[in-house]
């Protein structure tokens, strides 16, 4: 498990890998279909991949790789079966352990069921050094170079002969379960990590057809999180072998995804471009404070971009200011004119700049005033996901119809689609699943609102609102039936009392709740409110707080029938399914102190989710505080856009 080098969190891993029985059932049964031959002619042999994390944090392990192909697993093989006997492992490495055990952790060598000392962080940083030199002791005489069959054989041998290894500890450690002795596991430990980085040689990846190579490229260049691990991934691919490279260059889908954030020229941009071919092509187009985007540079990339307008499946644009913003809903008008077809399923347009009158000098202001028609009014039948930030349209004559997302933002309440409008946005989007209003909404005409009932969204499964005052939220609700919503968003709401708007949120299935400087004011009143809010929501099981009152996350310790805070377990607990919970921008103290109190009136949380950057500011008191708190359950971190398993299941509509 990593960590992060402040503190000892473990990470929430970004992906979640097969179990090391599939894996190594399907390589030997790989094996055994493409039993290992002459090398062949003409292939050129393998240098170098791209870093792999391995079993520790700060160990940054590059496998080798030869004509065989190349691989990593970090999982402890269990199942694969060989009728090979075992033989002695070459090349031994040096005795790592014994020097580890003895200089760094001396203690007993047997551990009793509750003596096992936990990991600290200097542990954790001296497993990690301790792999590091393990890999260099490994991998620092081989020259990679397509095996020869004996050196295949050999390898075969040696990595099956780890694997028994492997279980032979594995065996012992379930014989003496619940007791643990110290040297099977430190042993077990070191041996599935030799078996990393020796399994790589005889992974005979070139061998698999080019359709399977290509689809193992797709996962590895489309699983990056962010778009700079995206672009070097790319890179390695690319680099590793002639075979690689044809096979890559050979898979527009590899290239379709563009971020044009290259500077000055988008070279590398628009040799993805080119590579993409015909390919269905997602686009984003981002500037940033410091280096806005002009008018001439947005034209000028513009006119190049779409020339493909018709193979670009999403179009995500954020700028600063008016001008480039304006011109690219301007150059979409002629979809319209031209008769241009069109498979884009997605369009975002985000203006980051906070005036909502035009500044720029591209356009007078008599054109703003002329609000345009999305593609120029023509009907997309792919279209699909609708969001504006900070950028309005012409509501009436856009053809913005059977969405799934509807997002709009930050937009002037004279600028927003009229009562009638909002409401056919919705009307006519049956299967529209994500809502996302954030200062943004219908005109204020409540007078005809009292004549409409809500429209019921039964699909819609995920909506955000935030940044209006309390009458405005009681008046959006007014118009909005949302029976099955699974996951609400609550953003922005201060400086008044919003106990009608918690009133008026009826949300019966839901089971994710993310709570973003939300302010309780007190009154006579707020705790039978927010009670029986909470209580409206029997199925709650992840909630995310950020820069909120104690009051508030309080009142989730309610005994429901007295309405004040429960000193012992009550009849009925509030949300008694609550068991995850994500948090940053909080006080460390409060937190821990709250889930202590929920532990003791009979709800305890299984996980908490401490958000980055929030992990690297706790200190050791306060990390021993939140997991004093939440015992047994654990404290982990979340990496950047990362989001937890539990919460992808929920959204998914599992059951945890």
């Amino acid at each position: 498990m990593r960590t992060n080098s402040t503190n000892n969190i473990p990470n929430v891993p970004n992906n979640t890998s097969p179990p090391a029985e599939s894996f190594l059932d399907a390589m030997d049964r790989l094996n055994r279909a493409y039993p290992p031959n002459t090398v062949r002619q003409g292939r050129q042999n393998f240098s170098q991949v791209s870093p792999s994390t391995s079993t520790t944090s700060n160990s940054q392990s590059r496998p080798v790789a030869s004509g065989s192909g190349t691989a990593m697993t970090r999982a402890a093989p269990r199942s694969l079966q060989s009728t090979m006997p075992s033989q002695p492992l070459p090349n031994q490495p040096l005795n790592h352990l014994q020097a580890f055990r003895s200089n760094y952790r001396p203690g007993p060598a047997v551990f009793k069921p509750g003596e096992v000392p936990k990991i600290t962080m200097q542990d954790f940083h001296q497993y990690a050094m301790l792999a590091k030199t393990v890999m260099g002791q490994i991998i620092k005489d081989w020259n990679p170079h397509p095996l020869s069959p004996q050196e295949l054989l050999e390898c075969r041998a040696s990595t099956i002969s780890r694997i028994q290894k492997i279980r032979r500890l594995e065996a012992r450690q379930a014989q003496i379960l619940p007791v643990r002795e110290r040297i099977t596991e430190d042993t077990l430990w070191m041996t599935r990590l030799e078996y990393g980085y020796h399994f790589p040689r005889i992974f005979r990846i070139n061998d698999l057809p080019t359709e399977i190579i290509a689809n193992i490229f797709h996962y590895v260049v489309w699983s990056c999180r962010e778009p700079k691990d995206g672009i070097l991934a790319r890179a390695t691919v690319i680099g590793i072998c002639r075979h690689w490279r044809t096979v890559a260059l050979g898979d527009p889908t590899i290239w379709n995804a563009i971020w044009f954030r290259d500077r000055p020229h988008y070279e590398r941009s628009w040799t993805w471009f080119d590579r993409a071919g015909t390919a269905p092509l997602d686009i984003r187009i981002g500037d940033t404070k410091e280096e806005p985007m002009s008018l001439q540079a947005m034209e000028e990339l513009l006119n190049k971009l779409f020339a493909k307008l018709s193979y670009i499946r999403i179009l995500v644009i954020v700028v600063q200011d008016w001008d480039p913003a304006l011109l690219v809903l301007d150059k979409l008008r002629n979809v319209a004119r031209d008769n241009t077809p069109l498979i884009m399923e997605r369009f975002e347009m985000h203006r980051a700049g906070s005036p909502y009158v035009q500044m720029g000098d591209g356009y007078e202001p008599s054109f703003y005033l002329q609000p345009m028609a999305l593609f120029g009014g023509a009907a997309i039948p792919s279209f699909q996901y609708f969001s504006v930030n900070g950028v309005h349209v012409d509501w009436m004559k856009s053809q913005l119809v059977n969405l799934t997302t509807l997002d709009i933002r930050r937009i002037p309440l004279e600028r927003a689609p009229t009562l009638s409008q909002f409401r056919g946005l919705l009307s006519n989007s049956p299967a529209l699943r994500k809502l996302i209003l954030d200062g943004a909404g219908p005109q204020w005409q409540l007078e005809e609102a009292t004549r409409y009932p809500p429209i019921v969204l039964h699909n819609l499964r995920i909506m955000v609102l935030g940044d209006f005052s309390m009458s405005y939220g009681v008046y959006i609700l007014s118009q909005i039936s949302a029976p099955h919503v699974l996951d609400v968003t609550l953003m922005n709401l201060t400086g008044e009392d919003y106990s009608p708007f918690f009133t008026a949120l009826h949300t019966p299935e839901l089971k994710l709740l993310c709570i973003y400087n939300v302010e309780i004011i007190p009154s006579p009143k707020i705790a039978a409110t927010m009670v029986k809010w909470l209580l409206s929501m029997p199925l709650l099981t992840y909630l995310r707080i950020s820069n909120v009152q104690e009051m508030l996350i309080d009142f989730f310790l309610y005994d429901p029938q007295s309405e004040s805070k429960a000193s012992e377990p009550p009849a009925h607990v509030i949300s008694p399914k609550l068991a995850f919970l994500e948090w940053q921008t909080m006080n460390p103290m409060i937190v821990a102190r709250w889930t202590a109190a929920r532990r003791k009136i009979g709800a305890p949380l299984q996980k908490m989710y401490v958000l980055h950057p929030m992990n690297k500011k706790l200190d050791q008191s306060q990390h021993a505080a939140l997991s004093e708190a939440i015992n047994p359950g654990k404290v982990l971190q979340l990496p950047p856009g990362a989001r937890a398993p539990e919460e992808e299941a929920l959204r998914a509509g599992l059951s945890i």
